[in-house]
């Protein structure tokens, strides 16, 4: 499985109001090869204040988490190299996250292996958008 180069680590930051969800997810992805739970936060105000500190690779945040709304978030950091898994118990809500910026998207509730399939998706989009500047990078040399 592909892996990113902060150390050989996928960098995982969690921002959900539920600590029984963040847990959840921390267990679940925990398990995943070469991954790093860098930090959790359950609102926006904390995320915000996380992603610079933190540099994660992939961020699974909370639709409605409290502070600023996620469509403002993920639209502030749209040209960055976080990559958002937006978890939701609104399906309604997948079409707005992802025209927002999202990479992925969950609804809450489903059963683990629809998280770990979307965690893997974009950790792979992740990968192959990385290699493709690096290859870039080494073409224009």
């Amino acid at each position: 499985m592909p892996t990113l180069t902060n150390g050989g680590f996928v960098r995982l930051l969690i921002a959900t109001t539920n600590s029984d969800t963040r847990f959840a997810v921390e267990l679940l992805l925990s398990q995943e090869p070469s991954t790093k739970i860098i930090g959790t936060t359950s609102d926006t105000h904390g995320l915000t204040a996380l992603l610079p500190t933190t540099q994660p690779d992939i961020v699974i945040a909370d639709w409605n988490l409290p502070g600023q709304s996620m469509a403002e978030v993920l639209d502030e950091y749209r040209d960055t190299q976080y990559k958002f898994i937006i978890l939701s118990n609104q399906d309604d809500e997948r079409d707005t996250a992802l025209a927002a910026g999202a990479s992925g998207f969950v609804v809450t509730g489903s059963r683990p292996e629809a998280l770990r399939a979307t965690y893997r998706a974009v950790r792979h989009q992740s990968h192959t958008s990385q290699r493709s500047e690096i290859l870039n990078e080494q073409n224009e040399r």
